[in-house]
């Protein structure tokens, strides 16, 4: 039994560093790193796009979009989140909150709605879909 619990704490830790490399990937602007957290294949709806970005070419395009200049001081928080398993996947589901300062200096905050589906290949925990909507006020 210990052994098992042992066993979950390590997966749910691999998959927080996950989460947490694509949070410094975003919040430090390094589309490479962003990218290295997804699958070759996978699949990413993001909060501002209205097509599927189905690659790491796609994705990486939607996060240089996203990430422009004009989104000064960008910062990314979790404000919730929640951990559960689809056969035998881990989903993490929540809600993460963009903010900035725009060029006149205004604070803009961008909630948004998350959905990770993850897997592990190779020994690293990837992103296989991601799903992203932002929340009506």
């Amino acid at each position: 039994m210990y052994a098992l619990a042992l066993q979950a704490d390590q997966r749910q830790n691999e998959i927080l560093d996950l989460l947490h490399s694509w949070l410094s990937g975003v919040k430090g602007r390094v589309s490479d790193k962003i990218v290295s957290c997804y699958s070759k294949n996978a699949a990413l709806w993001g909060s501002l796009t209205k097509r599927l970005r189905c690659d790491e070419e796609g994705i990486r395009r939607y996060f240089e979009e996203f990430l422009t200049a004009d989104k000064h001081d960008l910062k990314v928080r979790f404000d919730q989140m929640e951990m559960n398993e689809i056969a035998g996947l881990p989903v993490v589901s929540g809600v993460y909150v963009f903010t900035w300062k725009d060029s006149e200096g205004n604070l803009v905050a961008l909630p948004a709605r998350y959905t990770f589906v993850l897997s592990k290949r190779n020994g690293k925990w990837k992103i296989e879909d991601h799903h992203a909507t932002v929340l009506p006020n």
